[in-house]
């Protein structure tokens, strides 16, 4: 049980502090573009910018096992 974290070199504390990060962070980008879907000069680099931390965070976190 709990394979994943080991697999990524994360305790699992670790590892759901980092999902739960993720998830806060796609639910604020997803907020964004739906407002920036309707208001179009609104949040216009957002998604690009949410992408950009998300990379950040997988490369500097864990190891790449899997």
């Amino acid at each position: 049980m709990f394979k994943h974290p080991k697999n990524v070199c994360m305790t699992y504390y670790k590892h759901m502090k980092l999902s739960l990060n993720f998830s806060f962070i796609l639910l604020k980008c997803s907020i964004f573009a739906l407002i920036h879907a309707f208001l179009p000069d609104y949040f216009i680099t957002s998604t690009t910018d949410y992408n950009r931390q998300i990379e950040e965070l997988l490369k500097n976190s864990g190891c790449r096992k899997e």
